[in-house]
């Protein structure tokens, strides 16, 4: 997946309609701190999360993030 400022119009639409606010930025954080209290490595507790993830802004964030650690 292409970094948001190169993805197509309509993806980069979609982000902007559905950006991520607080709260879910928030659970975001808690999650990936408590997999890393967990014992999980930074990649598989973003994958875990992605898997459960609902808000599509957020999913883009996170597929965003998983590929630049796979680099």
């Amino acid at each position: 997946m292409a970094k948001i400022s190169q993805a197509p119009f309509l993806d980069r639409l979609m982000f902007q309609i559905q950006k991520p606010d607080a709260k879910h930025k928030t659970v975001f954080f808690r999650l990936l701190a408590v997999a890393q209290k967990a014992g999980l490595g930074v990649r598989e507790a973003l994958s875990s999360i992605l898997q459960s993830e609902q808000h599509y802004g957020m999913k883009i964030i996170i597929k965003d993030i998983l590929e630049d650690i796979n680099q």
